[in-house]
């Protein structure tokens, strides 16, 4: 995909971004355990600029070629990757979430002094942590996906789009 899709995307999401999160935040429980995908329609002019014609919240996957359904598989598989789902399996099931126990504050703190200038320098707190140990576990789980935001090169240049601005689009 070119910058000038990526662009288009970034800024569609960013504009819709307030709504979703607040919609999220109605479900304070379920947030570890929620995702979306969409499908982007995009269209490039002679200049080779991105326009985004359509976006599904629900695309479909049916009635397709056999190449369709193969690349279909990937992505389906890819995204039950990236979000971490796993079976579930009540016996291996422990009484306390594996996250906080796993989580070392030491290890993370240390994730968040390697990315200098570009995190805030204070000490983080027991959510911010946590969002950098999701973070880097995105991002080997990532599969065949391509982060396009936020990243350290781009994430201040939309800072005037956003209408809330959020820890998480700087990290």
């Amino acid at each position: 995909m070119t910058p000038s899709a990526h662009d288009a995307i970034i800024k569609t999401l960013l504009a819709v971004e307030k709504k979703q999160v607040d919609a999220l935040n109605k479900f304070p429980n379920a947030q570890r355990c929620c995702f979306e995908l969409y499908g982007f329609d995009v269209i490039f002019d002679t200049d080779c600029k991105a326009w985004i014609i359509q976006i599904d919240s629900k695309p479909g996957f049916g009635g397709m070629n056999p190449l369709d359904e193969c690349t279909a598989a990937i992505l389906q598989c890819d995204t039950i990757n990236l979000v971490g789902i796993h079976p579930y399996n009540k016996s291996q099931t422990p009484e306390t979430s594996p996250f906080e126990e796993s989580m070392d504050m030491a290890k993370l703190e240390g994730l968040v002094k390697d990315k200098k200038g570009f995190l805030p320098e204070d000490k983080l707190n027991k959510h911010e942590l946590a969002l950098v140990y999701d973070f880097e576990e995105e991002e080997i789980r990532i599969g065949n996906f391509q982060r396009i935001f936020p990243k350290q090169e781009n994430a201040m240049k939309y800072l005037d789009l956003m209408e809330e601005k959020r820890y998480q689009n700087f990290f």
